[in-house]
């Protein structure tokens, strides 16, 4: 059995991919990861109301990626927590980007609308994926 993936500094988290899981080519090809707090360069991006979120409209700001599917239970509690959090921070510079694994957009929409969800949405995993699997974290 793997030991298990280290704790984050101050006790939140994992730090490693998750256990008993083979990590896909991007990440098995991945040189080391960056430092945690390191800058990112994060692709364009079309959401899922088809405005296009462009890489430079993040500067300046903190960013909070959720990757989740509308039928996951655990995403469906934990995006009701990121909504609270989208609420309490407004104006603030902090974004927050949900990233569905679903490829129906009808599905997604009713998803979102169903839960009030109002944080943006892109159905574009795979380039954010990409850019975030050699940090080789997983999601809380």
């Amino acid at each position: 059995m793997a030991p298990p993936p280290p704790a984050l500094p101050g006790g939140g988290g994992v730090a490693a991919g998750a256990q008993g899981q083979t990590p896909p080519a991007s990440e098995r090809n991945a040189g080391p990861p960056q430092p945690v707090g390191s800058r990112l360069p994060l692709p364009d991006l079309t959401l899922l109301d088809g405005q296009r979120l462009l890489a430079k409209s993040w500067q300046g700001q903190a960013v909070i990626v959720v990757f989740f599917a509308t039928d996951c239970l655990y995403c469906k509690g934990h995006n009701a927590r990121v909504e609270q959090l989208v609420q309490a921070t407004k104006g603030q510079p902090l974004r927050v980007l949900g990233v569905a694994r679903d490829r129906d957009p009808d599905t997604v929409r009713r998803y979102l609308a169903e839960r009030e969800l109002s944080f943006a949405v892109t159905l574009q995993g795979e380039a954010l994926h990409a850019v975030l699997s050699p940090r080789r974290i997983i999601p809380l």
